[in-house]
């Protein structure tokens, strides 16, 4: 009876578990842009791109990719991005409408860090989009850390952390 018991409790705390990492898709989040992220790739959901090529974080998600800004290694030569910040709202100066909530992710690559032109030169060599450019030129790149920020809910206003984030200063 206490090995029945013991199996049964461990069923169904494997099938909590699997429950809780179950990717949601945009659909079935009735396209609701925040509910889709604050679901899937918020708090301890995000881990699992942790150490991985951006390409399997880019598979995932299913909103086009805007470039915002980027985080550069050293200033004077804008060479090589240790960082960049995106979003998947096309106005790259959304954060001074401040109209409606949005999140913002922030991305830390580590080396061999990406170049400072390869996304545009991806776009041109390749004739693609700039969201297709992003997953393209990224792809192979790996995450050392990210994370998704909410902008402007419940009427909050500030920069500050738009444009720092751990310890990274973004243009």
């Amino acid at each position: 009876m206490k090995n029945l018991i013991l199996i049964w409790s461990l069923l169904v705390a494997s099938i909590s578990a699997f429950a809780q990492d179950r990717y949601i898709s945009l659909q079935e989040c009735n396209n609701d842009t925040l509910e889709y992220i604050k679901t899937n790739f918020t708090e301890k959901k995000i881990e699992k791109y942790i150490n991985k090529p951006f390409g399997i974080f880019a598979d995932d998600f299913e909103l086009k990719f805007y470039y915002i800004g980027s985080s550069r290694k050293d200033w004077k030569n804008s060479g090589e991005i240790i960082g960049i910040k995106i979003s998947y709202w096309g106005d790259d100066k959304f954060h001074l409408i401040k109209k409606f909530p949005i999140y913002c992710c922030f991305i830390k690559f580590y080396e061999p860090y990406p170049d400072s032109a390869g996304i545009a030169e991806y776009e041109f060599k390749n004739r693609v989009d700039q969201n297709k450019a992003i997953r393209g030129y990224l792809r192979d790149f790996i995450i050392e850390d990210m994370e998704f920020i909410l902008f402007y809910n419940n009427g909050d206003t500030s920069k500050d952390k738009f444009w720092y984030w751990k310890g990274l200063e973004f243009d």
